[in-house]
């Protein structure tokens, strides 16, 4: 699992268990689960604003996409009715998973009725192209019957 690399100077120790994150910000270097991170994020924003701790905004980004990776491939795995059961109720009921586990419940919904939409406008050309053909296969009847009383009518004649 991705961490994110933290640098603290002139604070106190920190505890985050409040947060429900195993973590303890001490002064230097500190690693950190990305999951945890983006719990208290909010929290330590204001450290970071003030100069307190050093985060390298680069570094967090590839590993937050990275997590997000790693959610998106074990909700695959998954499958859309165990994610969706245990985001109401498991595992992914809460934190940052449920964030993650919503906005691809989401996308996957959003793809499903993307293509019931494609598969609904298919089926209306398909039904406009038949329509054509049977209007000129009738334009066809037609001429052949007026083609074929013509040439009755001259015969006869």
């Amino acid at each position: 699992m991705s961490s994110i690399t933290l640098i603290a100077k002139d604070i106190q120790p920190t505890d985050f268990k409040f947060h429900e994150v195993d973590f303890i910000l001490k002064n230097g270097e500190n690693s950190i689960r990305v999951e945890d991170w983006l719990v208290i994020k909010k929290i330590i924003e204001k450290n970071i604003s003030a100069g307190f701790v050093s985060i390298d905004r680069d570094e967090e980004s590839k590993a937050i996409k990275s997590y997000q990776r790693e959610c998106f491939t074990e909700f695959e795995r998954l499958g859309v009715p165990a994610v969706k059961a245990l985001s109401k109720n498991g595992e992914l009921s809460k934190g940052i998973k449920h964030t993650y586990a919503n906005e691809w419940l989401s996308s996957k919904e959003e793809s499903r009725e993307k293509n019931r939409d494609n598969r609904d406008i298919e089926s209306l050309v398909i039904a406009r192209k038949s329509k054509n053909i049977a209007i000129w296969s009738i334009i066809i009847s037609i001429i052949s019957i007026i083609i074929t009383l013509s040439v009755a009518i001259f015969q006869s004649g």
